[in-house]
């Protein structure tokens, strides 16, 4: 056994090594600009109220949907190994818990290089997970601490095993994975069903066609025969097996699932745009190379070689079909929801790469094909690159301005609490210009949001919890009392905005508000001043 396994590695490292080479800048770009994050709303309410309770309330609760009951679990026991067990603790070093959900997030760009490589080859594999890395969707939530990395991940595995189950006639191990993962995936988030269900309707008329162009006699025996049918079966005992897992939280989860609204049509005229929107844009090359193989393709099918087109078309069904589910029952709430079918998109897209090298080397016939995907290979990832950094650079900028302007984005590509989150920085600045300046301190957070129960975790961190909690419209109050103020305050511009509009039609004293830190952050510190 172990001679089999050294053997193997000898055979595979320099692929392997490569497949690091090309991935690794993605994921250091990702902890340098994600890593040192501090953690907005949603995360806290994931430690505060389900990650530091004992396994048996974790797995039974379901009151608000923070609860990834699967993550949260893993979260409970890695921040048990480091010893982190209370949200104070996890506030005062966010990198400890970060790097764990990057390391998560990076097995699902790993499964998507080994899906990608069991379905064509080495190249294929590589330039998936390379987009996947390089994805701006990915880059936002692959170190957030919530069940969404976990889910691209679970969701690249079972992508990969049911490629295998199908293609390389793997044996009764794959069968138990793909059962095991379909399972862990809808006990992560239970809308990440719509892929599983997706993948099991597509199998099971694969098998339904196959056996039925074979034979019209004992088709249905011959039916349970075949893989894909094989793998449709799986996948349902996947389904069933995490419903039962859910059973010591049925209540509130059958609670949650009862808040529809259908149909969804925000799920198919929002949704699935934003997303395919947001996996192309700042990759020009990129979206060059799939709208021209998508071209290819219909050419191909019209043709009569439907052979080189099928997998593509599979996928894209793949990828088009939970958001059709999603607008049938109306179960989608954001983007967000439909992050697991980034491995597939990646997969997509790839193969459009062999699609555009087979057109070239089909019409210049002196071009070696392998050499010219190595060639066009090299050249697709130095653009991920370039688009990855320029995308981030221009998330930025329109970050900046949307705080400015007081809007709380939160799509999949651009959002204020995966790139601007530094609530405790704000905190301790408006500290110290209150201690220095000896003027009285205020805090005012956005309520919309909950963010004043995030703020009270921060300021009790760092000791500033005796700060007044006001509003706006008791600026032109407090100046009647002292020469000046310091506020804490998220959307800080928007504030000043509401407390020149807010002021009374007759009031006693004029005032003028200055922002002492930088706009581009959620949260500031405001001056005011009598004038």
């Amino acid at each position: 056994m172990i001679d089999k396994l050294l053997s193997f590695i000898r055979a595979n490292w320099r692929e392997w090594a490569l497949v690091c080479v090309a991935v690794l800048p993605a994921l250091a770009f990702i902890a340098w600009k994600r890593i040192h994050l501090e953690y907005w709303q949603d995360e806290l309410v994931t430690l505060q109220e389900f990650a530091f309770y004992p396994v048996s309330e974790i797995v039974s609760s379901y009151h608000i949907p923070n609860n990834h009951i699967f993550f949260t679990l893993l979260l409970h026991l890695y921040t048990g190994v480091i010893g982190i067990g209370s949200p104070i603790a996890a506030l005062q070093n966010p990198q400890a818990l970060r790097i764990f959900v990057l390391l998560i997030s990076s097995v699902g760009v790993w499964f998507t290089y080994l899906a990608g490589k069991a379905l064509k080859n080495f190249y294929i594999g590589i330039l998936a997970a390379v987009l996947l890395a390089t994805a701006i969707p990915f880059l936002n939530f692959a170190v957030q601490i919530r069940g969404y990395g976990l889910t691209i991940a679970l969701a690249a595995i079972l992508l990969y095993l049911s490629i295998a189950w199908v293609k390389l006639d793997t044996g009764k191990w794959y069968a138990v994975g793909v059962v095991v993962v379909s399972a862990l995936l809808i006990y992560t988030v239970p809308v990440n069903g719509y892929i599983i269900v997706t993948t099991g309707l597509l199998a099971g008329l694969i098998a339904l066609r196959h056996v039925l162009q074979g034979q019209r006699k004992g088709w249905l025996a011959n039916l349970f025969t075949t893989r894909y049918f094989q793998l449709s079966l799986l996948l349902l005992a996947g389904v069933i097996l995490g419903i039962a897992l859910f059973w010591p939280a049925y209540t509130d989860v059958s609670n949650a699932a009862a808040d529809t609204d259908w149909p969804n049509y925000g799920t198919l005229t929002s949704e699935l745009p934003e997303l395919l929107i947001s996996f192309l844009r700042d990759r020009l090359p990129m979206a060059i190379v799939f709208i021209s193989a998508v071209a290819y393709s219909g050419i191909q099918v019209f043709a009569g070689n439907k052979q080189r087109w099928r997998e593509t078309v599979l996928l894209a069904v793949m990828i088009v079909l939970p958001f059709i589910l999603g607008f049938l029952t109306g179960r989608s709430s954001s983007g967000r929801t439909f992050l697991y079918v980034l491995p597939s998109l990646s997969l997509l897209v790839a193969l459009s790469f062999e699609e555009l090298v087979a057109f070239c080397a089909s019409r210049f016939k002196a071009w070696d094909s392998k050499q010219l995907s190595q060639v066009l290979l090299a050249l697709l990832i130095g653009t991920l690159y370039v688009g990855q950094f320029s995308g981030a650079a221009r998330i930025d900028r329109q970050l900046a301005d949307a705080l400015v302007d007081g809007n709380k984005l939160q799509q999949v590509d651009k959002a204020f609490y995966v790139a601007h989150y530094q609530p405790s920085e704000a905190i301790a600045f408006a500290v110290q210009y209150s201690n220095e300046n000896n003027v009285p301190m205020f805090k005012s957070f956005d309520k919309s949001l909950n963010d004043t129960e995030t703020m009270y975790w921060y300021m009790a961190a760092i000791g500033a919890a005796e700060a007044e909690l006001a509003n706006p419209g008791w600026v032109e109050e407090w100046m009647t009392q002292h020469d000046e103020i310091v506020i804490i305050t998220g959307l800080p511009n928007k504030f000043i905005e509401r407390a020149y509009a807010e002021r009374p039609y007759t009031y006693t004293v004029d005032f003028a508000c200055d922002l002492l830190t930088t706009p581009l952050k959620f949260h500031g510190v405001i001056s005011c001043r009598k004038t």
